[in-house]
């Protein structure tokens, strides 16, 4: 079987979604499929070397703001016949819509991967043109799809498909398979951070919904109140101009300028050396309908406080770390817990490598296996309420 995967913008620079498809991509072969990747051209566009001959990138057209391109159309149109199922990866794009459209009129199945796309969370942004777009033309692509993806159950559960709840709804978490092997001596010294320095790790986009505002807060609060003026947060990650520039003032305002690094954005030997280096990652954010980075800091041996809305925070707590609110007395109340977790070596009870590896290539191949055999013929068998973990 040949799968085409569809996605607007494919660069490793953005993250999340295209980590995402790289890992399907990788259990997709592990099952003996082949697969190609259509995608629009982009400033600076990286991807990985092993995707070299799979990836087929097309300007994009006008109107440019809705990732339309007449070539990859052209293309499409020539070429989807050769594929015996489609995954979308997007579904407010111009070419996501035209690539459903052609494999149905194909008879071939379709598949929506929405990433977080359909959350009501993500919903609000531009929400008066995704309300004209959903009924003009995204309503009829979500009806005919053969199964919607989602990474969690928490995500299908408030998925908005704006039709009657149907039973295509599928949950498949991504198989993370991390295999970076950090230096934590390295880590340290290249920071000058102490042998016994408590160190939190925030990896990921700084943006506003991941709560790095909220943590920082709780981090001067935590400093000030204890005293423990032996405490490091490593920011890793990059954003938007104005937001990192927002960050900074606050990391100033706060007078917690000693206490804080900013790593930029961190990748291979680098990443892996900020997991073994640190004591626990924190992610408070607003919204996460999975969280890759989260599954690589359990596989990395590394405990995890995250918020109640990052949505697997069910399959992590309390053996891969702790939850807490998207609320600064919440964050801060946690990073006392974790702190005396440290202190007293109670946090080598926690076992963030046994959780991580239920998100992996192995433990999840039978639920894709599964899956991929309903797509190919036509089972109408959804494991949106499936037990995934025992």
């Amino acid at each position: 079987m040949k799968i085409l995967h569809v996605i607007g913008a494919f660069d490793k620079k953005l993250g999340g979604t295209y980590s995402a498809i790289l890992s399907i991509i990788r259990i997709e072969k592990a099952l003996g499929f082949d697969n190609e990747v259509l995608s629009l051209v982009s400033n600076g566009q990286e991807y990985d070397s092993e995707l070299d001959e799979l990836v087929h990138l097309f300007p994009p057209s006008f109107p440019y703001m809705f990732s339309n391109s007449l070539r990859a159309d052209n293309w499409m149109t020539k070429n989807i016949s050769r594929f015996s199922l489609v995954i979308i990866h997007e579904v407010w794009g111009a070419t996501a819509i035209k690539a459903a459209h052609k494999a149905h009129r194909n008879n071939i199945p379709y598949v929506i991967w929405p990433h977080g796309s359909l959350d009501p969370f993500d919903l609000q942004k531009k929400r008066l043109l995704k309300k004209h777009l959903a009924s003009k033309f995204v309503k009829s692509v979500i009806c005919n799809a053969a199964a919607i993806c989602c990474t969690s159950k928490l995500e299908g559960n408030l998925l908005q498909t704006y039709n009657e709840p149907n039973g295509n709804i599928y949950t498949l978490p991504l198989p993370i398979n991390y295999e970076g092997k950090g230096n934590r001596q390295a880590f340290r010294e290249r920071h000058k951070i102490g042998k016994k320095d408590f160190v939190l790790l925030f990896l990921s986009r700084v943006d506003y919904k991941k709560g790095l505002d909220l943590l920082l807060k709780a981090v001067q609060m935590f400093i000030d109140r204890s005293w423990t003026y032996n405490t490091r947060i490593l920011i890793a990650g990059k954003g938007s101009e104005s937001y990192e520039t927002y960050i900074k003032f606050l990391v100033k305002d706060f007078q917690i300028e000693k206490y804080v690094i900013f790593g930029g954005f961190l990748s291979g030997q680098d990443k892996a050396d900020a997991y073994a280096g640190a004591d626990c990652f924190v992610l408070p954010s607003m919204n996460e309908n999975y969280g890759i980075a989260v599954i690589e800091s359990l596989q990395s041996g590394l405990p995890v406080l995250i918020s109640d809305n990052v949505y697997i925070w069910e399959d992590i707590v309390p053996d891969g770390g702790w939850v807490c609110k998207h609320q600064i007395e919440s964050i801060y109340a946690q990073i006392i817990e974790i702190h005396k977790a440290f202190l007293s070596r109670e946090i080598e009870d926690k076992d963030p490598v046994a959780v991580g590896n239920k998100f992996n290539q192995e433990s999840l191949m039978p639920l894709y296996a599964a899956f991929y055999d309903r797509m190919l013929h036509k089972r109408s068998q959804p494991v949106i309420n499936q037990e995934l973990f025992i």
